[in-house]
């Protein structure tokens, strides 16, 4: 229901229509609506005629050169703005009409889409009914019409029914009329074909504005008197509407009012009073200490549990079984004879008569009785202990005599025997066995992940340089040698670039071999629990130990091919018998790492990080021995021999 008279909304009252009730087509608001309304004006729409009537009509007010009797005296701009207009002339909110119209556009929109999509889609070798639609007009759209389902701007499902008709609900309105002439519409229910039957009709009795003059009461019944709180009404059947039985409600439902039309439910914590027309909070109970059912059960209890103390029978087969024991049945026998086993290593009993034995938890074992638990003690290789004295101190011996030893070689670098074996050569090696000394101190004390992640690569590349020095010798005494042989080709062979891409090439490899495991599977910190029963250990897991054969493997490879050449040089003339004594050496470095494997595996705890200690030391100290020992006895206790006439004619 609207007024389309401006006139009637402006010069009459509409006082009139005031508390009415009216039945509108249901509608959303629709998102942009205001906006758009409230950019019209005539500024960008000087053609639209039938907008020039509204604006003269609405706002009382004639445009230059305008065609209709001028009965304004005020002049039309074109820029008024419609949001000032009065609610009973113009309302920025969409009614149900145009909310309608909105509907029906885009469902044509979408039928005609849904037509074009049908022609695209059946346009080869359609049958006969897809012939007929294909053949009809693009105005011929009700069949698609009927199809027709979408969701509009604000939301709401559009579609149509099996007779054509809008799936649509109403809205109720109740009208109000306010001293200024301005007028509302309130909605105050719904009819809603979306929503479940008990909820499509709604209403709100409270919000409704009734006339000023509707002074009506609700009729009474000429068949009985009011229904009384507790009691809903229900029709009586071929009788008058006002005629109805008054029914007491349902156990746990009230009515709190007269004549209602339906009880309702009680809520879960409360219940209904003796009338039914009100609810009772329900209150909460339980069997407590100061009932008299609860005292007799708490005295019926301890009396049991005397009795079973005192009374408890004995088997007539055996004893007890003490703690640290389970009992297990024997077959034939009574069920309250039994034997009574050990508990198995690891597990415990802590009570008598146990019917099984428990494990102790991880980080903890059995004592002697298997009765308790007692906390594992976290063991490693520390400074504190023997063990770990006795290897700092050969680390430290030994380091301080590889220091000796480069001593002497930097102070007597210029003499024969120095120059003769490659200087540069000969400290580098002193600097790798120095340092492999030094790292043993990566292997004792409290592990932590920074010495776990160090300890085998620095290992493994300072041992790689120290056997590539030595490899790198031999090989320059073996060229030397064939040198001097008339016309030998060899001589371009000799010299500092050769021994130091041997120490470089070997050295990379190892390098590259330690960054492959550190990157897929690097070593970790590790707390051992089950290797032994008392004690945690607290080591250096490899995290790959096929990373770590690897890098032992390359080291192994580089002294196997070490020890081959020397070994074959090993009867060159006296002018070049380093080759002998470093045959020596990697027959021993060779000895001691061979013999490390089995170790290493056989051993657990502190003792396979001591057996890596010692192999280090050893190692290391052969390789210092063997090759710079007599070197320095030269030096020191024989200078005459240390000349270089000497030399080449090898009387040493």
């Amino acid at each position: 229901m609207d007024f389309t008279s401006t006139s009637l909304q402006r010069n009459y009252p509409l006082h009139f229509i005031h508390g009415a009730i009216s039945f509108v087509v249901h509608l959303r608001d629709l998102v942009g609506f205001k906006d758009f309304v409230r950019k019209r004006n005539l500024g960008s729409n000087e053609e639209d005629g039938f907008l020039k009537d509204f604006w003269e009509g609405a706002f009382q007010c004639a445009f230059p050169n305008s065609s209709r009797e001028k009965n304004f005296d005020g002049l039309c701009t074109g820029e008024e703005k419609i949001e000032t207009l009065p609610s009973s002339i113009f309302d920025m909110n969409m009614n149900s009409h145009s909310y309608t119209i909105y509907n029906a556009v885009y469902a044509v929109v979408h039928a005609l889409r849904a037509l074009y999509s049908f022609k695209r889609k059946h346009k080869v070798l359609p049958d006969k009914s897809q012939l007929n639609l294909l053949q009809q007009g693009s105005w011929k759209l009700h069949h698609f019409l009927r199809t027709v389902s979408f969701n509009n701007n604000a939301g709401e499902p559009i579609s149509f029914d099996e007779s054509g008709q809008l799936v649509s609900g109403f809205d109720i309105i109740n009208w109000i009329t306010l001293p200024n002439q301005s007028l509302l519409r309130v909605k105050v229910g719904s009819l809603d074909v979306h929503t479940s039957e008990a909820m499509k009709f709604t209403i709100q009795e409270k919000a409704i504005v009734w006339p000023t003059s509707f002074n009506q009461v609700q009729p009474l019944s000429v068949c009985n008197d009011h229904c009384l709180s507790g009691h809903r009404k229900t029709m009586k059947e071929e009788k008058l509407f006002c005629c109805y039985d008054c029914l007491p409600c349902a156990e746990g439902k009230i009515s709190a009012q007269e004549d209602a039309d339906d009880c309702v439910p009680c809520p879960g914590d409360q219940y209904a009073n003796f009338y039914q027309n009100a609810c009772i909070v329900k209150e909460i109970s339980f069997l407590s200490y100061q009932d008299i059912l609860g005292i007799t059960s708490l005295v019926f209890a301890f009396s049991l549990v005397f009795m079973t103390v005192l009374v408890q029978p004995l088997s007539v087969c055996n004893d007890h079984c003490l703690s640290g024991h389970r009992k297990t049945m024997k077959e034939g026998k009574l069920f309250c004879c039994y034997d009574c086993l050990p508990c198995a290593e690891g597990k415990i009993s802590a009570q008598q008569d146990s019917g099984d034995c428990s494990q102790c938890p991880e980080g903890s074992y059995a004592n002697y009785n298997q009765d308790s638990c007692i906390p594992k003690d976290v063991h490693f290789l520390s400074y504190n202990e023997p063990l770990g004295v006795v290897l700092v101190m050969l680390a430290v011996c030994f380091s301080s005599i590889t220091t000796c030893v480069l001593w002497i070689f930097v102070k007597y670098q210029d003499t024969p025997i120095v120059k003769a074996n490659n200087r540069n050569l000969t400290y580098l090696l002193l600097i790798a066995l120095l340092l492999s000394f030094i790292c043993v101190s990566l292997f004792i004390g409290h592990p932590n992940n920074v010495m776990c992640l160090f300890q085998q690569p620095a290992f493994a590349i300072i041992f790689s340089v120290a056997v590539s020095c030595v490899l790198a010798k031999t090989i320059i005494v073996v060229l030397a040698f064939m040198a001097t042989k008339p016309g030998s080709k060899m001589k371009k062979w000799v010299g500092k670039d050769l021994a130091n891409s041997i120490v470089i090439s070997g050295t990379f490899i190892q390098a590259m071999i330690c960054t492959v495991w550190l990157t897929t599977s690097p070593p970790f910190l590790h707390f051992d629990v089950h290797s032994l029963s008392e004690e945690i250990i607290l080591e250096c897991n490899e995290g790959s130990t096929i990373m770590f054969y690897c890098v032992l493997g390359f080291m192994g490879l580089l002294a196997t091919i070490n020890f081959m050449v020397a070994f074959f040089s090993r009867k060159l003339p006296n002018s070049f018998n380093e080759a002998k004594f470093i045959t020596f050496s990697m027959l021993v470095f060779c000895s001691v790492w061979l013999s490390f494997v089995p170790s290493y595996i056989s051993t657990k705890g502190k003792y396979t990080v001591a057996v890596e200690i010692f192999s280090i030391l050893s190692s290391s100290f052969g390789l210092l021995g063997f090759i710079f020992f007599p070197k320095c006895f030269i030096i020191l206790m024989r200078p005459e021999l240390n000349d270089k006439k000497q030399l080449l004619k090898g009387k040493h």
